[in-house]
């Protein structure tokens, strides 16, 4: 084997064991997490969306609390809040979101998460019925409930009662072109989480 064709076949192993090294299912080793809308007029579904989130700064320190002391955050994941962002923004592409944001810029609500689940890993997005490291937190926004102009959205722990803004501890944050809710739509969100 020539010299040349030792050193190509060497770095052609080295590009494939870095891929496979730095994929998703390799190297979990960061929370992540994607949203699921899905939008109702009068019942009817209208439309889904499917984007990616930011993880916080305070997720890292809201998890070492929880692992240093269980009692210590009031409660655990527990709440969706939607907001509609600073009158500056424009409306078709805010500012992107940040790891430093600590509460949503303008809260309109929040909502007790309805369901939380382990879901499988498989990627089929269905329950598991034992603990898995994707967590599906499902929140429902009722058609009596947030209507206006949405373009932030972020998930609380560490909340107290009642639900009240710029409280607990915002572990995610996104923000997106503009979900104008009017008072006939509900929005049923999904937020899956990943460690």
């Amino acid at each position: 084997m020539k010299i040349i064709d030792f050193f190509n076949k060497t770095m052609d192993t080295m590009a494939l064991c870095t891929k496979t090294l730095f994929t998703d299912d390799y190297n979990r080793g960061r929370m992540k997490g994607e949203i699921f809308f899905d939008i109702y007029d009068n019942d009817v579904l209208i439309e889904r969306k499917h984007i990616k989130n930011i993880v916080t700064e305070t997720a890292s320190v809201f998890l070492a609390r929880l692992m240093k002391d269980p009692t210590e955050p009031l409660t655990g994941v527990f709440a969706l809040g939607v907001g509609t962002g600073s009158p500056t923004w424009d409306y078709m592409n805010p500012p992107p979101a940040t790891e430093s944001q600590v509460y949503l810029v303008n809260e309109l609500a929040r909502v007790e998460f309805s369901s939380i689940n382990f879901v499988k890993t498989d990627g089929s997005g269905e329950v598991s019925t034992v603990p898995t490291y994707v967590l599906d937190c499902t929140a429902q926004f009722p058609q009596t409930i947030a209507s206006g102009p949405w373009m932030e959205i972020g998930v609380f722990g560490d909340v107290p009662e009642p639900l009240t803004p710029n409280t607990g501890s915002m572990l995610t944050y996104r923000t997106f072109a503009v979900v104008n809710k009017s008072p006939t739509m509900s929005i049923t969100i999904t937020y899956r989480l990943s460690f």
